[in-house]
């Protein structure tokens, strides 16, 4: 098949990470991928023999903006004659619209954009999670106020539940929906999603670069990989590192616009010889920290998707300590591979990874068997049901053409 790939592209984003791999992974299939892509330069998705094509205000709603993709989408699609679409980030109505009507259509729901406002389901002013069903609808207007969960500027306010309520009838009517996760899948399917073209496809982890075979020497580290926002809860395992009386250091490889905070944070509990902020740092960089890190620490208190970083460090046979919230428990199994720890609750991440940083032997043990638990998220396995649940969705759309067909005949 010849694909057309819909994708804003952002730096450090765990969807760049993950198409690069499928790319990969589709044309060692022999099928061939075309990119429609804006925003940031695209390391590592232009090569040779793949077409990209430049498409900006992929998420602009303007309708003039619209009216230009739409002309230069048509002329892509009649270069390329592409059977299937991948839609991984879109937001334009028309260029939307004109992709449905064109091509069977795959969305990827990554995150809650088609039925939450501010797409990540948390409440900033508890740290709740966002139980709302049948959104979007007039309660997520009135809890942007009351929870904090969104801007409370009206007109932005407004803008954006108008957006997502649009985008979500669309995505409704696409012939398949991918998602990371079954806690995603529920939440679609909970908030009016069909059951039956809303699936649940778990991302592949990297192949590790290498294995470990004993825990690493030295000062145990605590390693956190995520961007630096409110949902990632990296203030709770600063908060952790308060708490945790064996010698260690927690090694922050991110960005974001928290980072102030967080060094702030880091300041006040006086932990600045016990905490390190590196920024955002390159692959290579990532794997020399897997391979000396004692644990991973996942935070999180928004619901996760599915939290990729973490079978990504199992593979390296790093265990992983995190919160139990969205998709982490169907991939992070209690005193298995790692520690679940109830959301917010800093006293219990210190205690489990206190727990590794004094038990080594645990640590390797837990290591070992998260390493073999996460060996069936490869990028194979994951490719093959994307190819299943894509040709049934081409399926699907040619049977519905010929049952139109007949019907006017």
């Amino acid at each position: 098949m010849r694909i057309l790939h819909l994708l804003h592209y952002t730096p450090l984003g765990g969807i760049e990470n993950y198409t690069r791999n499928l790319f990969l992974g589709l044309e060692a299939r022999g099928h061939q991928n075309v990119l429609g892509y804006d925003g940031s330069a695209l390391p590592g998705l232009e090569r040779e023999g793949r077409r990209v094509y430049r498409l900006p205000g992929l998420t602009d709603r303007d309708p003039s903006r619209g009216r230009q993709l739409a002309k230069r989408a048509e002329e892509i699609m009649e270069e390329t004659r592409c059977d299937l679409a991948y839609v991984h980030s879109m937001a334009n109505p028309i260029l939307s619209e004109l992709i449905l009507h064109a091509l069977p259509t795959v969305y990827f729901a990554y995150t809650y954009d088609t039925f939450c406002p501010s797409g990540a389901r948390l409440y900033r002013r508890t740290d709740t999670i966002c139980q709302l069903r049948g959104a979007p609808n007039w309660r997520c207007l009135v809890n942007a106020y009351l929870q904090q969960c969104n801007t409370r500027r009206p007109p932005k306010l407004w803008g954006l539940y108008c957006g997502r309520k649009e985008f979500g009838g669309w995505a409704r009517r696409a012939d398949a929906i991918v998602c990371g996760s079954e806690y995603v899948r529920r939440q679609h399917i909970e908030n009016g999603f069909s059951p039956e073209r809303t699936h649940a496809l778990h991302y592949p982890r990297p192949e590790p670069h290498e294995h470990r075979s004993s825990s690493p020497p030295g000062e145990p580290l605590i390693l956190f990989l995520g961007r630096i926002t409110p949902q990632k809860g990296l203030g709770y395992l600063i908060r952790a590192m308060a708490k945790i009386e064996t010698p260690c250091r927690l090694v922050v490889a991110s960005d974001g616009y928290e980072l102030p905070r967080m060094r702030a944070l880091t300041a006040k509990l006086q932990l600045e010889d016990r905490v390190s902020f590196l920024g955002a740092v390159d692959c290579a960089a990532v794997v020399d920290l897997y391979t000396r890190a004692r644990v991973l620490a996942v935070p999180s208190v928004w619901p996760e998707p599915f939290g990729l970083v973490g079978p990504e460090a199992m593979s390296y046979g790093v265990p992983v300590v995190a919160f139990r919230v969205g998709g982490i428990p169907e991939w992070l199994r209690d005193g298995e591979t790692g520690f679940l720890v109830e959301p917010k609750d800093v006293a219990g991440l210190a205690q489990r990874i206190e727990l590794l940083l004094n038990d080594p032997a645990l640590a390797q043990r837990l290591g070992s068997q998260g390493r073999i638990a996460v060996e069936h998220l490869s990028l194979d396995r994951h490719v093959d049901g994307l190819l299943r649940l894509s040709q049934e969705a081409v399926d699907r759309r040619r049977a519905t053409a010929t049952t139109r067909g007949r019907r006017n005949g």
